[in-house]
């Protein structure tokens, strides 16, 4: 028995610290093109699409609504391919003619 507490508590602690790596399995592989300098009142932020598309404004782009967070600036070099894990639970409702708006909560740049 006393040999095999050690065991338990190491795979124990392993498997904890294991949990506390952060995954990429579950984040989507984005191209932020850039920020969004239209002049509407939920326009704003940086840019992302999610389908391979490096220009702005083309294709299906969505809007990170919270931009600001995440330490990319104005001197950024773009088109940026990024790993996010995003969403658009807890947003609140934004009538938008662009209407594709998310929320960031991790990313890992590419390049």
């Amino acid at each position: 028995m006393k040999r095999v507490t050690p065991l338990i508590i190491i795979c124990t602690v392993l498997g904890f610290l294991n949990l506390s790596c952060e995954k990429d399995g579950d984040m989507d592989n984005g191209i932020i093109t850039g920020f969004d300098n239209r002049m509407c009142s939920c326009c704003g932020g940086l840019l992302i699409n999610f389908k391979g598309e490096t220009q702005s404004y083309v294709g299906e782009f969505y809007l990170i609504q919270n931009s600001a967070e995440l330490g990319i600036d104005q001197n950024a070099r773009f088109p940026m391919h990024v790993k996010v894990r995003w969403t658009r639970e807890g947003l609140e409702p934004i009538t938008c003619a662009l209407g594709n708006i998310i929320k960031v909560l991790s990313i890992k740049k590419l390049n």
